[in-house]
């Protein structure tokens, strides 16, 4: 755990069916994303931002870690690009603020992989876990409809790099 840094991003694939679903539409191995806020030395454990079923948490992931698998790590590998440091600022600034976009998730995200049109969705203080990461990196995602954006967009972005395969 120690290779891991604030601002990085954790990848999650988890053994539920709503995970299940989410890999499903998205044709994709990993269905949960989230940023690393800090690591408590004093017990060693890595403390994650995550968006959830309460809104933007912070939560302990080895508490997380437990029914997933296949957990890897990412960072941005370009020095044009937001600082590790600004995510986390942008992450906290979400805490606590806004809450999970069941909407989107379960009826405007299959519509748009299934049919290829988007619906749409019109409020802010809602979002879905990759939409969460794309706004913790302003710059990284500037020309996205972050909207739209699944774990595997945020993930295929070409300045993103895979670092360590956690589990």
């Amino acid at each position: 755990m120690t290779n891991l840094r604030p601002g990085f991003i954790l990848v999650f694939r988890n053994k539920s069916l709503l995970g299940f679903l989410v890999r499903l539409f998205t044709k994709f191995q990993y269905n949960h994303i989230a940023i690393v806020s800090h690591i408590d030395h004093y017990d060693d454990k890595v403390i994650i931002f995550e968006s959830s079923y309460d809104g933007v948490i912070q939560t302990k992931m080895s508490l997380y870690s437990i029914d997933n698998k296949n957990i890897a790590c990412y960072t941005v590998n370009r020095d044009d690009c937001d600082t590790p440091e600004l995510a986390v600022k942008l992450a906290n600034s979400y805490f606590g603020e806004v809450k999970y976009d069941f909407w989107n998730l379960f009826v405007y995200q299959p519509i748009y992989r299934i049919f290829g049109f988007w619906i749409g969705k019109q409020t802010k203080d809602r979002m879905t876990c990759a939409e969460f990461v794309a706004n913790c990196f302003p710059k990284l995602f500037s020309h996205y409809d972050k909207d739209k954006l699944s774990v595997k967009d945020v993930l295929n972005h070409p300045k993103l790099e895979k670092r360590i395969i956690l589990y």
